[in-house]
């Protein structure tokens, strides 16, 4: 532990009013969105290098047109393709319910859990007609994500038949970047499909190849808006190949103990709405369409639904590079969290005692599109 952080840490927070840091957090909200509004760009076709890191450094959402046609998968990822290049290969499957994975969930008893999908194995063929068919009493979604494309860590990939028609990065990116994606991902699904309000360590490029993606985003100052609070984990079990999903929790032993820290707030439900985010909240709502792609910065929140192609699915790729956490943005958000937890807007999650007094610690964010 640094000096510093001994002398922040003996200092009393009582020593400043709760209103007074409520009011501060709240005017900083109103000043970056005075500043920025809830606009986002839209440029046509792929930015040069120069041009997209001035993008990355303004830190805001760019809707880039045409950027899913440069990518040769759009020209090929049909049904039956996809179905002949995979073949026999047996892929992972999220199955869930009603959609919603790594979602809040309640169960019969009225607790609520953060709840993993079911995963289950089958063909691409089958996969894409039980998406068309519409009929299946469950949810799929493909959306394994950690580099089920292409990863710096595997060499090989059930999807590994279909990587040729994925470029491993952009130049344009990597060279403003610095870096390499440190993972690539690929997405399908049907219009039931949808991603819960979450952030992710990621510089984030989307293109999406059939159908559409609707993003309901919000900067990182908003936030300490969002309640954020700890719900204790599950996940979709069955018991037999054809028996009902039911939901597990992951500790048995303590299985209502939380331990995941999880916003309740999802923008397209105002039931689920607070007064602070009601008030306070302007979030921003980008629809990409079939072709086109999106730039999310590092640590903006997203809410994802979709809508299928012609053929009755949606997908998409996405090249995740690794947020940069130098300079002073990422130590201004991790204030505001704590000023936010201080005032009881949300909770510390497990752990966070130890980094407050100014030990290091690994990223807690989520990884989702």
């Amino acid at each position: 532990m640094s000096p510093l952080s001994q002398d922040a840490s003996s200092t009393s927070p009582s020593s400043v009013s709760s209103d007074s840091i409520k009011a501060t957090l709240l005017r900083l909200v109103s000043d970056y969105q005075d500043m920025n509004g809830t606009h986002f760009q839209t440029i046509e076709g792929p930015p040069s290098a120069l041009e997209f890191a001035k993008l990355v450094h303004l830190g805001r959402p760019v809707l880039i047109k045409g950027l899913a046609r440069s990518v040769p998968a759009f020209d090929k990822w049909d049904a039956e393709y996809l179905t002949s290049a995979l073949g026999d290969q047996q892929i992972g499957v999220s199955v869930t319910p009603d959609g919603n994975a790594d979602a809040l969930v309640e169960d019969d008893d009225g607790t609520t859990f953060i709840s993993e999908p079911h995963s289950e194995t089958m063909s691409m063929g089958d996969f894409l007609e039980k998406l068309k068919a519409h009929s299946h009493s469950e949810v799929l979604y493909l959306q394994s994500q950690n580099g089920n494309l292409r990863s710096p860590d595997y060499e090989e990939t059930e999807y590994a038949a279909l990587r040729d028609d994925v470029p491993s990065s952009f130049s344009w990116a990597s060279d403003a970047l610095g870096q390499e994606p440190d993972a690539v991902n690929l997405w399908i699904g049907g219009s039931h499909s949808q991603t819960s309000l979450h952030k992710d360590p990621y510089e984030n490029l989307y293109a999406v190849l059939r159908g559409s993606k609707t993003f309901t985003v919000l900067p990182p100052t908003e936030g300490v808006l969002l309640g954020t609070q700890l719900y204790p984990h599950a996940q979709y079990h069955r018991s037999s190949p054809t028996s009902p999903l039911t939901l597990v929790p992951t500790f048995p032993d303590s299985p209502t103990t939380p331990t995941v820290p999880w916003t309740p707030i999802n923008p397209i439900d105002e039931t689920t709405h607070t007064s602070l985010y009601q008030d306070f909240a302007r979030p921003i709502t980008i629809r990409v369409e079939e072709g086109d792609g999106l730039y999310l910065p590092f640590g903006w929140y997203h809410f994802v639904t979709q809508e299928p192609g012609d053929e009755g699915f949606c997908s998409a790729v996405n090249w995740w590079y690794d947020g940069d956490y130098r300079g002073e943005r990422w130590s201004m958000r991790e204030m505001m969290d704590r000023l936010a937890r201080e005032v009881g807007w949300s909770v510390r999650p497990p752990g966070a005692e130890e980094e407050e007094d100014g030990e290091e610690s690994d990223d807690d964010e989520e990884d989702d599109p």
